[in-house]
């Protein structure tokens, strides 16, 4: 029972430590995808919006008691769009908790879905620890290509046959009932034939990876892909990224330059030259921006109502 216990606390412990590193990883390139520059002129870190947007999908910028705050999002009231338009805001460690509303503040978001993007992500990195518990599961497998029965008396006797198999531990041992035998019968072997499935849950895992990157309008090679796509199957995805990529860019931009207007600062955003190629970087400037120019106004209309 003990043994039990350990082996279920192992698994735990396992999967959280998992489920820690996937999500930092993610969170580090999500956090990357863009290079702000002028928050340190005010004490705030260039990579702090981009975690508040990963971590709650929105945060608010304004100006309090003479200092300018970039903050998380607590309760808020919303409009008829579902849009925040009265909101409290938060500091990290508490110190700051006031009322804004977009008169004196600029709220901005991380998609236009107004979910944080780690909603997305966790659900995939979910899929990716199953993966990696099934290879567990394999490999244990593989590791064990013998099953030895025999009684509980000769367990010592499996012990050895294992060692001199090359085996060492684990093993699979099966115990027979010889309670009413009065000797032992000898120990038996069995071949598993175990079957790895090793190459398949990877690139199941390097599919998951590249959905994420989807996610995050990060492209990402073929290659890695169980098959290779044809052209224009891999031309279709390129734009749907940097469609992706562009409206993230924007809704950004957008942002910022708001809160330039609103709080007379000179943040500029641009996307990261080292996460994307220079294809994707001009693909996203060239981008038809009265498309996008649109789609502020129908998201500006949304904020007219009242409050």
């Amino acid at each position: 029972m003990a043994k039990y216990k350990s082996n279920v606390q192992s698994q735990i412990a396992y999967i959280n430590s998992l489920n820690t590193k996937y999500t930092k990883k993610y969170r580090m390139i999500s956090t990357s995808r863009f290079n702000y520059k002028g928050f340190e002129e005010y004490g705030i870190p260039n990579d702090f919006l981009e975690k508040l947007l990963f971590d709650n999908g929105m945060a608010v910028m304004t100006e309090h008691n003479g200092v300018i705050y970039c903050l998380t999002v607590g309760g808020y009231k919303i409009n008829s769009y579902a849009i925040p338009t009265a909101f409290n805001c938060l500091s990290s460690n508490g110190d700051v908790n006031i009322q804004r509303d977009k008169t004196n503040a600029v709220l901005i978001f991380d998609n236009i879905d107004l979910l944080p993007i780690n909603f997305y992500v966790d659900n995939l990195i979910n899929d990716i620890i199953e993966a990696k518990l099934a290879e567990r599961l394999n490999i244990n497998a593989l590791k064990v290509p013998i099953v030895y029965s025999g009684s509980a008396n000769q367990e010592l006797e499996i012990r050895n046959m294992a060692n001199k198999h090359g085996l060492g531990m684990p093993y699979l041992f099966r115990i027979n009932d010889s309670s009413i035998k009065k000797f032992d019968e000898p120990v038996t072997l069995e071949q598993t034939n175990p079957t790895s499935y090793l190459a398949e849950l990877r690139d199941y895992r390097n599919n998951i990876h590249n959905d994420i990157l989807e996610v995050l309008g990060i492209n990402f090679s073929p290659i890695d892909k169980a098959e290779r796509v044809i052209t224009n199957e891999a031309d279709a995805n390129n734009q749907l990224l940097i469609n992706m990529l562009n409206r993230a860019f924007r809704i950004r931009e957008r942002a910022i330059d708001e809160v330039n207007k609103m709080l007379g600062t000179k943040i500029t955003v641009e996307l990261n030259a080292e996460v994307y190629n220079e294809e994707q970087i001009k693909a996203v400037k060239n981008a038809d921006k009265d498309k996008d120019k649109n789609k502020d106004t129908e998201l500006d209309d949304m904020f007219k109502e009242e409050l």
